[in-house]
């Protein structure tokens, strides 16, 4: 679910990696990731994380340039893990998908983390540039299922991909913010995308019986 990310801290061009070096690179990803589920971001470190994952700081220093790009690389590797973008042929089936792994997510110590301290108390993050790097990237990667439906003509022409989105993922956040309880990933995430749908398909299309759940 990989999306470009304009702005986002670059490496300089290098050779592809070998075998051994992939390596390394998942183990301070995960590394990175079991620091900021114990200490959050306010108390994350490079120096911390070298030592969880057994490696001298000066070869985190080399793989990234900053911390802030390490937390970016970690978070959506991880996000990567879990949330998917269905390709089903369906817009319905798509979103109803994807808002089931979206809200899989959110239901993990560090995806509800990450949600809540993106919208609340910004000054307990100091990296603000994560925040957007993070959340650019899962928009740029999920607005091609609106793109598709274009394309196939379910949907009406001239539809913002982006407020649609806010409409689907919308309701996910809410819950995630507001709730300690696990999110539905079934029924709820059906239901929404059937509710969008609804708000955006064609105004010729036929009427379909709803996602089954």
């Amino acid at each position: 679910m990989r999306g470009d990310i304009s702005g986002r801290p670059e490496r300089d061009a290098s050779p592809p990696e070998t075998a051994v070096e992939h390596q390394l690179r998942r183990a301070i990803l995960a590394a990175a990731i079991d620091e900021l589920q114990k200490w959050s971001f306010e108390r994350f470190s490079v120096e911390t994380v070298a030592d969880r994952a057994a490696v001298d700081p000066d070869v985190v220093h080399r793989l990234w340039k900053s911390k802030e790009q390490l937390m970016v690389d970690a978070l959506v590797d991880h996000c990567d893990q879990i949330v998917v973008v269905p390709h089903t042929g369906s817009m319905r089936t798509d979103l109803a998908g994807h808002l089931a792994s979206l809200a899989e997510y959110f239901n993990t110590a560090i995806g509800r983390s990450l949600l809540r301290t993106g919208v609340i108390g910004p000054t307990n993050w100091a990296p603000a540039s994560v925040r957007s790097y993070f959340w650019k990237a899962r928009v740029d990667a999920v607005r091609i299922i609106f793109e598709r439906a274009e394309r196939r003509k379910e949907i009406r022409r001239g539809i913002d991909h982006n407020t649609a989105l806010q409409l689907a993922t919308g309701p996910l956040f809410l819950r995630g913010l507001y709730s300690n309880d696990p999110i539905d990933s079934t029924q709820l995430c059906a239901e929404i995308a059937e509710l969008v749908w609804r708000a955006v398909r064609r105004d010729d299309a036929a009427a379909q019986d709803a996602i089954p759940t």
